[in-house]
């Protein structure tokens, strides 16, 4: 799935739980399930900093992934 700078702008721009929603259904559409309750505004602002060009090494990516993935349960 690719996103268009302008619809990552829009997505960076909407409060957490929108945003949170917005993400639990693209992570559907890959097959994970994320939990329910929206994450911390600071751990949403770090999501919206990565969507929007900051730079994030894979072992951060993948601890991110598994945390969320951990929550779901």
């Amino acid at each position: 799935m690719k996103f268009s700078r302008e619809e990552i702008e829009a997505l960076a721009a909407l409060p957490d739980d929108q945003l949170w929603a917005k993400v639990q259904s693209i992570a559907k559409t890959y097959g994970l399930t994320l939990p329910e309750k929206t994450p911390s505004h600071a751990e949403l602002e770090k999501l919206r900093q990565i969507a929007l060009g900051g730079k994030i090494s894979m072992p951060e990516a993948m601890y991110l992934i598994n945390k969320y993935k951990k929550g779901a349960k």
